[in-house]
């Protein structure tokens, strides 16, 4: 497969910066005009007379030469440049949340159908190989049927992680400015969430949820900042999640079974060669390095463009598919309600 798409970059934020330096590494793919508001910052990129800059979105929008968009700017403007994109016959991918609620984003979905473009939505740790080892591990049987999911993600203030390096709360953040659609549920909680609705799934024994209780505790500015959800489904499975902007908690995976458990280690920003799986059952107790050839940004970059190509109506299991996208963030619209 020769065909290369032409992807154009709005938004220039830590994410969008590192998505650019990917491009090199990804089948596929090339990178041909990024379009942000902060051009100072464009020669991170390096010396690459191919690439274009714009000030202007609409501008990368309507260029007849781009194939496919890559939306990286704050969370309040996605659902905008979602319908502009789609309007123009754009293949996306939209950093995470998709949409600030699932009614925002049912809205993009009529016009993403309308037009017959592929979406995809940037939940990056999908793309790691040491998912599907773990989808496989258990389909085998090696844990028994899944009888409970934990997951968790949580960082704090003050400590460098990922891309954040916040050495004190700053109101003009993304993370903590309600304009923005800051605050942990939009930042952090497609994470665990998909994680449970994928690995509650794996029997087709239904997964949809039948109970769930949230907690969320908001600072004096009314941003969430620390929350947990503890769903029940159809199939008798309980997940337990818990996300923090405010602390560091131990990032994991954990599926429970009748006949033992795994665990992937550092599942959520993982870009090292090797990850971890642990694995205890009755029998045997073992960790299982899962080796990864690129940046999981690469990965989901060429991902996209293959399933393009290919003509695919929507992106590969275990990858999250529109209708998942939706099913997740009314999951969320509930968490936000509390209190």
């Amino acid at each position: 497969m020769s065909q290369k798409l032409n992807w154009g970059i709005i938004g220039w934020g830590n994410i969008s910066k590192t998505v650019a330096n990917c491009f090199k590494d990804a089948d596929f793919c090339q990178l041909g005009t990024i379009a942000s508001k902060t051009k100072k910052y464009f020669s991170i990129v390096g010396d690459n007379n191919n690439i274009s800059f714009l000030n202007n979105y609409e501008e990368l929008i309507n260029n007849n030469s781009i194939d496919a968009i890559y939306i990286g700017t704050t969370n309040d403007s996605h659902k905008d440049i979602i319908l502009k994109s789609a309007q123009a016959r754009k293949h996306i991918i939209c950093e995470k949340p998709a949409c600030l609620s699932s009614n925002d984003f049912q809205e993009c979905v009529e016009v993403i159908k309308s037009k017959n473009i592929f979406f995809a939505e940037g939940i990056m740790y999908l793309h790691h190989p040491q998912i599907l080892k773990a989808i496989d591990i258990i389909k085998q049987g090696e844990i028994g049927h899944v009888t409970k999911i934990k997951s968790s993600f949580g960082f704090r203030i003050g400590r460098k992680f990922f891309f954040i390096e916040l050495k004190k709360i700053d109101r003009t953040s993304r993370l903590f400015n309600p304009k923005l659609g800051g605050g942990v549920i939009n930042d952090l909680g497609c994470y665990p969430v998909t994680a449970a609705l994928l690995f509650s799934d794996l029997e087709n024994s239904g997964n949809e949820i039948v109970k769930s209780t949230f907690t969320l505790n908001r600072d004096k500015f009314g941003i969430d900042e620390t929350g947990t959800a503890n769903l029940l489904f159809k199939n008798d499975i309980v997940a337990n999640l818990t996300i923090s902007i405010r602390k560091k908690l131990i990032d994991s995976i954990e599926v429970f079974g009748n006949l033992g458990s795994l665990r992937i280690l550092n599942p959520w920003a993982n870009m090292q060669k090797r990850s971890k799986i642990l694995l205890k059952t009755n029998k045997k107790s073992f960790e299982l390095n899962v080796p990864i050839k690129k940046n999981i940004y690469s990965l989901q970059l060429e991902n996209v463009a293959k399933n393009i190509i290919d003509k695919k109506k929507e992106i590969d299991f275990p990858c999250v598919n529109i209708n998942k996208t939706l099913k997740y963030l009314k999951i969320l619209d509930n968490w936000k309600l509390q209190i």
